[in-house]
């Protein structure tokens, strides 16, 4: 169990391809199923301690993402500046993502890929 626990945690620790990843759509039904303007991030229904970034496809339109970033104070909000993926990768260590109400201007859509960092230790 710890071997395949140790692997799982060892494949997040990479940003993987879009396939592999979190959409947009998905943060957009957690935080319409949560009531809320924000999501925690799951992935395969396992709860994530964080994310590591945040990209855009090409035909995805620029804008921000705003993001909880690991470790900062409650209600602190930082705005990840997504451009199409010729731009590549934003990475930064979250562990929420909010909807316009706190800043996000991207369309949480299948253009935005979340990649999943690591599990909560609840899921082992």
């Amino acid at each position: 169990m710890l071997d395949h626990l140790m692997l799982d945690q060892d494949s997040l620790h990479r940003l993987v391809s879009p396939s592999a990843s979190l959409t947009g759509t998905q943060i957009q039904a957690g935080i319409t199923a949560a009531g809320g303007h924000s999501w925690t991030p799951e992935h395969n229904g396992k709860s994530l301690l964080f994310c590591k970034g945040a990209a855009l496809r090409s035909d995805g339109t620029a804008g921000f993402l705003a993001v909880h970033l690991v470790d900062d104070p409650v209600d602190t909000w930082y705005l990840l500046d997504l451009q199409p993926d010729d731009e590549g990768i934003s990475g930064a260590e979250f562990d929420m993502v909010g909807d316009s109400t706190l800043g996000t201007t991207v369309a949480l859509d299948a253009k935005l890929y979340i990649y999943p960092g690591l599990y909560s230790q609840g899921n082992a």
